[in-house]
């Protein structure tokens, strides 16, 4: 999927799930698919459908909660973050992350700030920090 192909995945995940419509490891597969090609509505409703089959399955809340931070749902993104596992530092760093991929500097910069104030020695967050402020800098 990350060479450019997701629209060829995602005719493989839905012929997969028509063979096993429950399993939550192809629906996982499926929505992250659906979020690749920035179908949020779909990717939303097909993770929350793999997290309704196997409500402990971390990436299928990790995958929402980039859905969420990618629709504009910063608080639900956390909140899914951390019911993948994420301590709060990171369920932020995470955050971050996706805002950065939008190039939203500026909420992603304030989102490692936050990250590295729960957990300092967090490096991902002060390597994020370093990019935003690259990038904030070049903007003025």
């Amino acid at each position: 999927m990350r060479n450019g192909i997701p629209t060829q995945a995602l005719a493989k995940f839905e012929a997969a799930l028509s063979q096993a419509k429950d399993d939550p490891e192809i629906l996982c597969d499926l929505g992250y698919c659906q979020y690749l090609l920035r179908n949020f509505e779909a990717a939303e409703a097909t993770l929350n459908e793999a997290i309704r089959v196997s409500p402990k399955l971390r990436r299928a809340h990790m995958n929402l909660g980039m859905v969420f931070a990618r629709t504009g749902r910063a608080d639900m993104a956390l909140r899914a973050f951390a019911s993948a596992g994420c301590t709060e530092a990171h369920a932020h760093n995470n955050l971050a992350y996706v805002l950065t991929t939008e190039e939203q500097w500026q909420p992603a910069m304030n989102e490692y700030q936050r990250a590295l104030q729960l957990n300092p020695s967090l490096s991902q967050a002060r390597a994020g920090i370093d990019v935003a402020s690259r990038m904030l800098a070049r903007q003025q």
